[in-house]
């Protein structure tokens, strides 16, 4: 009874310590992820003076409003589960669809970061 008690808790071990596929490639559009929240908040953010911004995604602004800033966290995080989750299940037929669809997440990610941190200096700066 010890013995399969103990391999049990072995094939459990194992699942969780793993290496999953696109390990580097899945914490890098985290990454990203959450820059681009940081981003989105620093930009919404209400100031006394200076330019107000507001949120171009109409589903997003659409969870802001509703919700609030815990919303929009809300909204981007299942966007990023839902993303990571599909490209998972992608890569056990397709691995370099899933390769492209995740650095192509990355990639508009990232330029949504660069475009609102851009945004955000043209519009502040004296």
């Amino acid at each position: 009874m010890k013995h399969a008690t103990r391999n049990t808790f072995a094939q459990i071990g194992r699942h969780f310590t793993r290496h999953l596929p696109m390990e580097h490639e899945t914490a890098l559009f985290l990454l990203v992820s959450f820059l681009d929240f940081m981003m989105t908040y620093w930009v919404l953010y209400p100031r006394e003076s200076g330019p107000q911004f507001g949120e171009t995604n109409a589903v997003a602004r659409w969870f802001l409003h509703g919700w609030g800033v815990k919303g929009l966290l809300g909204f981007k995080v299942a966007i990023c589960l839902f993303i990571v989750l599909a490209t998972q299940a992608i890569y056990m037929r397709r691995p370099n669809a899933a390769l492209f669809v995740l650095w192509l997440g990355i990639g508009v990610t990232s330029v949504t970061v660069i475009y609102s941190a851009a945004l955000f200096v043209r519009h502040t700066a004296i």
